[in-house]
């Protein structure tokens, strides 16, 4: 794990994002794969209406743990209890059964699609009371007939003991997302990022304020991101206290709030809910109060006192701006219409319901609710620190601005005047992005942080390298310095690697920046080319046969690395041919007594039958020598060419030839030659 301390952070970033928060146009593409509420006994809220649909058919019957995933229209794709998985047909997936979640873990299910991949999801889950299960993801993919999606992976354990409660939140590159959860003793918490490439499992390590001493009903915890990642809050039921915590959607650390202890008394908190300024929180006593915190402030105000008149269990925020809760072992929930009002009230019949209540509600990422007027994307070379900047709007802009300056800095610099644009940071260092987008009558900003780090070498592994056969070397992969995690396809925890055998090598890294890049190289053994033979072609000499690497050697001195040489010396030639990996063959050596192209007709050749419609056979030639025969067209383009050595017949088929007229030229290694006409029929 990555521990990381006393990070400064961007209050400007997350104040800029928040400001924007009412607004009634959105850029979220996520924003519908919350929609489909699935928890209880077989409870199904389509929220594609308001107030939602409830409908039939859901398999799932939930104690407390329950997740859905829909696509980004809205439509069903998964649902889970931790254990089992759906599909929208309402049919266990494949391999879908005997995950390691628990029915009695209060959000101990969560799913993620893998950014970029709109086949590829992952699902989280935890065992009850921080039990020997653990925190452990299960990879989903889904295929275009949903009956053969399948779990590929399942059951790999990422910390072995952790609180019941899962929450998500996006990336500050508006693309990728974090999971996070408790470890069940101490402070530590941790912050897994899922990339367009998976998890990165290594995890960021941070630490709370609260310890907690294990036991069964410490770990027992729900937990909630505000809407834009920035606040976070989780309850300690058996401490009577939340905590609230800042975290950096940039780099995955959590810090405590520097002028408040961060810690608030709540008699068994038993859910908790942002609501859209990203700052107040509703938090509800299983069978008492529910409150509205403000999580920088802490100022509390008492919404409602039910007194032990009945229990509020889950609660979450809907697509309408409303607060949903689950009354237990009821046939209704309880509602709060627009709760950031002053006056909001609760009502606790406020939908009435088919099926009956359990424990929890559905959990999904809380950032699905982070609607803004304009936002970006971006995402970093970690090569050559370009930026590639992404703007999103939903109000028909037509006027750009984007500015950039070092966080230390007072003065911005403009980079760009269109919607998306590339743009190249010299130096490392914490910068800040501010993208501006208006239509003429509304105009909207937003500013994140981006962190540029050292360059890493596109190649960071090498190049591919061939080795001679049976003379393979110990080779040494060696990663780049100031890594926050990295995989090996070989399975190796090092930041080295020593092979001695040929293969492919695949390094996925992950900077202290979260800058993501993989490079893979390509170590094998070659094998040993046939023999080449030198043909003479005029004042050229070239090789019979197609190699990677040429060697030219004059009375014993390399003089050329090229295909073909021209013969400029009296003497002894030779060719050495190889492969990539430098296993070279060698031709035996030839003398030129002779500089000048004189051509010597080559006598005593019989070339039979001609015309011809089949075969052609050449024969009478020397046994001693080499040939360079080739056939062309009548305007001289060349078809085919052959070589022969150590024969004195050699048989040529022409049937796939055309009918007509050909150029058939022999010519040996001294360069004498012949030229005949020949007719296919």
């Amino acid at each position: 794990m990555t521990k990381i301390y006393n990070i400064s952070f961007l209050i400007l970033a997350f104040c800029s994002i928040s400001v924007f928060a009412q607004r009634t146009y959105e850029t979220n593409p996520d924003r519908k794969r919350g929609f489909n509420w699935m928890f209880g006994d077989s409870i199904w809220l389509d929220f594609k209406t308001n107030p939602p649909t409830q409908k039939n058919g859901s398999q799932l019957k939930a104690l407390e743990s329950a997740a859905t995933i829909s696509d980004t229209a809205g439509n069903l794709l998964f649902y889970t209890d931790g254990m089992t998985v759906w599909n929208a047909n309402h049919k266990i997936i494949k391999n879908g059964t005997g995950l390691n979640g628990n029915e009695s873990s209060s959000q101990g299910c969560l799913f993620i699609p893998q950014p970029n991949n709109d086949s590829v999801f992952f699902l989280f889950t935890t065992d009850r009371q921080g039990k020997s299960k653990g925190f452990c993801y299960h990879k989903i993919i889904l295929k275009a007939n949903a009956d053969s999606s399948v779990v590929i992976e399942k059951n790999i354990k990422l910390l072995p003991s952790v609180f019941e409660s899962i929450s998500a939140t996006t990336h500050a590159n508006g693309l990728w997302k974090w999971v996070v959860v408790r470890n069940a003793s101490g402070k530590g918490i941790n912050a897994f990022l899922i990339t367009d490439k998976g998890i990165n499992t290594c995890g960021v390590y941070s630490e709370s304020q609260r310890t907690v001493i294990y036991d069964d009903i410490g770990s027992q915890s729900v937990s909630a991101f505000s809407n834009n990642g920035a606040n976070y809050i989780i309850t300690y039921v058996g401490l009577a206290k939340v905590e609230f915590l800042f975290f950096d959607i940039s780099n995955g650390s959590f810090k405590i709030n520097p002028t408040t202890n961060s810690l608030a008394n709540v008699y068994s908190p038993i859910n908790v809910t942002f609501i859209k300024d990203n700052q107040n929180c509703y938090v509800a006593e299983r069978d008492r109060k529910m409150y509205k915190i403000n999580c920088v402030t802490e100022e509390e105000i008492i919404i409602h006192n039910h007194n032990d008149s009945f229990m509020t269990i889950g609660s979450r925020l809907t697509p309408y701006n409303q607060i949903y809760y689950n009354i237990f072992d009821s046939m209704f929930m309880g509602f709060v219409d627009k709760p950031e009002l002053a006056n909001a009230k609760f009502k606790r019949k406020g939908l009435l319901l088919n099926k009956k209540c359990t424990n929890g509600l559905t959990n999904f990422d809380n950032s699905y609710n982070n609607n803004l007027g304009v936002s970006f994307t971006y995402y970093t070379n970690c090569s050559n620190n370009k930026v590639n900047l992404k703007g999103q709007d939903t109000f028909g802009t037509n006027s750009y601005t984007w500015k950039t300056k070092i966080n230390t800095s007072s003065s911005w610099l403009n980079i760009g005047n269109t919607k998306n644009i590339n743009y190249t940071y010299n130096d490392s260092g914490l910068y800040q992005v501010q993208f501006i987008a208006s239509n003429g009558i509304i105009n909207d900003t937003i500013v994140k942080s981006i962190w540029i780090g050292k360059k890493v070498p596109q190649h960071f592994l090498g190049r591919d390298t061939g080795y001679c056969v049976d003379n393979f070397p110990t080779v040494k992969l060696q990663l780049p310095d100031n890594l926050q995690c990295f995989k090996w396809n070989a399975d190796s925890t090092s930041s080295s690697i020593t092979v001695k055998n040929a293969g492919t090598y695949i390094a996925t890294i992950t900077t202290n920046t979260f800058c993501q890049m993989s490079d893979t190289i390509n170590l094998y053994e070659d094998t040993i080319l046939p023999k080449p033979i030198i043909i003479r072609n005029g004042d050229s000499l070239i090789s019979n046969r197609i190699a990677t690497q040429y060697k030219w050697l004059f009375n014993g001195n390399v003089i050329s690395n090229n295909k073909a040489i021209k013969i400029n010396q009296l003497g002894v030639y030779q060719l050495f041919i190889g492969g990539k990996g430098g296993c070279f063959s060698n031709s035996d050596t030839t003398q030129i007594n002779k500089l000048n192209t004189t051509i010597n007709l080559l006598n005593n050749i019989t070339i039979y039958p001609n015309p011809t419609q089949n075969n052609l056979e050449i024969s009478n030639l020397n046994i001693s020598n080499n040939y360079n025969i080739t056939i062309a067209d009548i305007r001289g383009k060349l078809i085919s060419r052959i070589n022969a050595d150590n024969t004195n017949l050699i048989n040529i088929n022409i049937e796939s030839l055309t009918n007509g007229i050909y150029i058939l030229t022999i010519i040996d290694n001294h360069y004498n030659k012949t030229t005949k006409q020949i007719i296919k029929q």
